[in-house]
């Protein structure tokens, strides 16, 4: 965050000129970006988006990866204390997390609020300021849901209900990637890019995610991972776990 705050000390000539040319080019780009993803062929997107998508981010991968790599200490951090087990024990110190964070959060957000709707003004640098607000409040907020959905989890009648979502949790990282498979394949076939409104792509999403609910619980009770954990995890570990449970599948 503080890499973030060097905008605010460059100069305004300096900065003005860069926005000058960063506009220039993005309204050329934003013309080819739309054409291509509406006209052409599969391999001409995937290579299009290799070089506007993929190559930039690796760019920005220097200044990425400290906050990615912050949340992956916290979650080890939070493993080896077993505070996600003991949440009985713990209370006090995640009603602590949560009252903070919440706090941090809303108020983050309502500065955010105030920048987006520009009640508050930076004249050049208010899209800097945008950036930053837009990612501190998400970390607070991020640990705030966390720490909400814990103690509820553990104490509400209602916790029980959520049990479904356990099933996508423990195959993330399928669901995530199927998901994006789902929607090209549905994109691709019936030519919806930039058709859908907001809400048909709510609707959509919903439907994809609660067949994924239940295709996630039905492939659990088979297998110990989903299939894309389980190559992450052979992968890391260099050697193959068991995969299949000790059940005959039933007709």
């Amino acid at each position: 965050y503080l890499l973030a705050c060097i905008q605010f000390f460059t100069p305004a000539h300096v900065l003005q000129e860069a926005q000058r040319e960063y506009k220039v080019l993005h309204e050329h780009a934003l013309v080819q970006y739309l054409s291509t993803y509406r006209q052409a062929d599969y391999l001409s997107w995937m290579f299009y988006r290799l070089k506007v998508e993929v190559v930039p981010m690796l760019l920005n991968l220097p200044f990425s990866i400290f906050p990615v790599f912050s949340m992956f200490l916290f979650g080890l951090y939070t493993a080896k204390k077993g505070l996600v087990h003991n949440i009985e024990q713990n209370r006090s110190f995640v009603k602590k997390i949560q009252s903070i964070t919440g706090a941090a959060g809303f108020t983050l957000t309502m500065i955010l609020a105030i920048l987006k709707l520009e009640i508050l003004k930076y004249g050049l640098y208010q899209q800097a300021a945008i950036h930053l607000f837009t990612s501190l409040s998400g970390i607070f907020l991020c640990f705030f849901y966390l720490t909400t959905l814990l103690l509820f989890l553990q104490f509400s009648p209602y916790a029980s209900m959520l049990g479904l979502f356990k099933y996508s949790g423990t195959m993330a990282l399928t669901t995530y990637l199927s998901q994006t498979l789902i929607c090209l394949w549905m994109v691709r076939s019936f030519g919806l890019y930039g058709t859908l409104t907001l809400t048909e792509s709510t609707i959509i999403c919903l439907i994809i995610y609660t067949l994924q609910l239940f295709c996630n619980k039905w492939w659990l009770y088979y297998f110990y991972y989903g299939p894309c954990e389980w190559l992450w995890r052979s992968f890391t570990y260099r050697s193959f776990p068991p995969l299949r449970r000790n059940r005959k599948a039933s007709a």
